[in-house]
């Protein structure tokens, strides 16, 4: 998961690979930290302000990298 400082606060995206060896585009693995947290059963960011990880939670940073490149 990556987590970025904004303007209005912060945003996160998360990757989720298989283990194994894969040629696709990076932005095929990217969803939201709550998709994260779904399929890996995990709880991230538990120490943060409840509001900062419902942000987290919804937020995906699709717009940094170029994911899809």
């Amino acid at each position: 998961m990556l987590l970025v400082k904004v303007a209005d606060g912060y945003e996160g995206i998360g990757f989720v690979f298989e283990n194994k060896a894969g040629h696709r585009k990076l932005g095929d693995y990217a969803m939201s930290i709550d998709g994260v947290e779904m399929i890996t059963g995990l709880d991230s960011f538990i120490s943060c302000r409840i509001g900062l990880r419902k942000m987290l939670n919804r937020n995906t940073i699709m717009r940094y990298g170029g994911f899809n490149e």
